[in-house]
């Protein structure tokens, strides 16, 4: 069955526009197929001779046949041949006054009935997939997708921008030493968006990371989303859990984990580089892939960018696009990491070992929840024992970037920016109100925009570990 042939046969060479759908949807299961034309009551003796000619070739499982008004053909094939027969009329006027000869044929004529090619090609690929199990793997992929787009539907539906919960403003933490000033902690210094603390009862070898509600974007900290640290908490903690065999991190054990937004980690020494995984040629801000092979770069962190892409296209591999860790990211290559002597060539070769691997099982977990990591970044440092570790985040909203699966492909197509479900929605939203953000004074964003990006968060949240928070 490994060289399936499908004969779809014509009562007329009209219908041969609708028959390459059905075509091009069987081709999609990697089935080939072929077109013939005879029709029942103008050609019968050419059609018997086809019957027969199919009827003993191994190769054809199945014959689908394409005629409407008066549809012969489907029944005079199906009481001729012991394989099954699909009918697929197609439709010619608004009533469908014509499919009633498809439906009502003589005893003992059973050809299966199916209007839509896409429908069509599916039933074939089920049948066929009894016998190949390629085929097999290529429908169930379908069913999955479809429960996979439901669900995600369902979620975006549940945040979606109609469903705003103002009280949510009133729990936003911008300053988490409200929280931790006790005498069980010691402040050490906050980030960005983390604040971290000494235990203080752990001979300074545990700290414990707290992630604020701050966002930021361009160079600065712009404002606070509701329930953000829980969820780049929470969605790290899932992650860090997820791939601890893989690679080793900075996280301790559940029973130390003291809230939503907090966490305890391994005393680390970080290196000052964020390792940036990217799979797709998009981005927004100055140190993104899209931004510079946009103005005409093609060396690009240490790697030869093809001439000819296109905006949110797909890379033809997954490539490592280091920058430099501080108050500005800049672009940096792996030369200049070990010139510098920011890093040695082993620290730097582990960890870009651990960048790869992490990226592609990230991609293959967001591809079986219906979505897309299309890129990421990744810190690591060393622990008091030497060992080199992954460190802050993981596979976050903040830290990465994820698409819509199941749509991505159309709205690349009609060159629509994806459906995104991450931090860029927010800085997108930045830069069509301010023409320069870096350089703009005061970067203010309203309640609603803060909260339409606080429900992106949550949406991500449940779809990558399937709880609500």
């Amino acid at each position: 069955m490994d060289n399936i042939l499908i004969p779809i046969i014509l009562g007329s060479d009209k219908d041969i526009s609708f028959s390459k759908e059905i075509k091009d949807e069987l081709y999609k299961f990697g089935i080939n197929s072929i077109v013939r034309i005879a029709s029942a009551h103008k050609s019968i003796d050419n059609l018997i001779k086809i019957i027969h000619l199919y009827e003993n070739n191994t190769s054809v499982p199945i014959i689908i046949t394409c005629a409407g008004k008066s549809n012969a053909l489907s029944g005079v094939v199906d009481s001729k041949i012991s394989k099954p027969v699909i009918a697929c009329p197609p439709i010619k006027n608004d009533n469908m006054y014509d499919l009633y000869s498809s439906i009502s044929m003589p005893t003992d004529v059973c050809p299966l009935f199916i209007l839509n090619p896409k429908n069509v090609a599916l039933s074939v690929a089920k049948i066929c997939g009894l016998l190949n199990h390629n085929i097999k793997i290529k429908v169930n992929e379908i069913h999955k997708n479809n429960e996979l787009k439901l669900i995600i539907n369902d979620i975006k539906s549940k945040y979606s921008d109609d469903n705003l919960d103002y009280d949510l403003l009133n729990i936003c933490i911008e300053n988490t030493k409200e929280i931790y000033d006790s005498s069980e902690y010691t402040f050490i210094k906050n980030g960005k968006i983390k604040d971290i603390y000494l235990n203080n009862n752990s001979n300074s070898c545990q700290y414990t990371m707290v992630t604020s509600d701050r966002l930021s974007s361009f160079d600065r900290v712009i404002t606070t989303i509701p329930m953000k640290g829980m969820v780049l908490n929470k969605v790290s903690e899932w992650w860090f859990d997820m791939t601890k065999d893989i690679v080793p991190n900075h996280m301790l054990e559940p029973e130390l984990r003291p809230g939503c937004r907090d966490m305890v980690v391994k005393r680390t020494d970080v290196f000052q580089i964020e390792f940036i995984m990217r799979g797709y040629l998009t981005g927004s801000t100055n140190t993104s892939i899209w931004k510079n092979y946009e103005k005409g770069s093609r060396y690009y962190c240490g790697n030869i960018l093809e001439d000819g892409m296109i905006h949110n296209q797909k890379l033809s591999r997954a490539l490592l696009t280091p920058t430099t860790k501080g108050e500005v990211d800049e672009l940096i290559s792996k030369k200049d990491i070990i010139d510098k002597e920011i890093m040695t060539l082993e620290e730097w070769d582990i960890c870009a070992k651990y960048s790869h691997k992490l990226f592609e099982y990230g991609q293959k977990i967001a591809s079986e929840k219906g979505l897309i990591l299309v890129d990421t970044k990744y810190e690591f440092g060393k622990d008091i024992e030497g060992n080199i570790i992954l460190v802050d985040e993981l596979h976050t909203p903040d830290s990465s970037r994820y698409w819509i699966k199941y749509n991505y492909q159309e709205r690349f197509d009609h060159e629509l920016n994806p459906d995104m479900i991450d931090k860029e929605f927010i800085r997108k939203w930045i830069k069509s109100v301010y023409d320069d953000p870096y350089n703009a004074k005061e970067i203010i964003v309203s309640d609603i925009m803060r909260l339409k990006t606080a429900n992106r968060y949550l949406q991500l949240y449940e779809l990558i570990t399937g709880n609500e928070l």
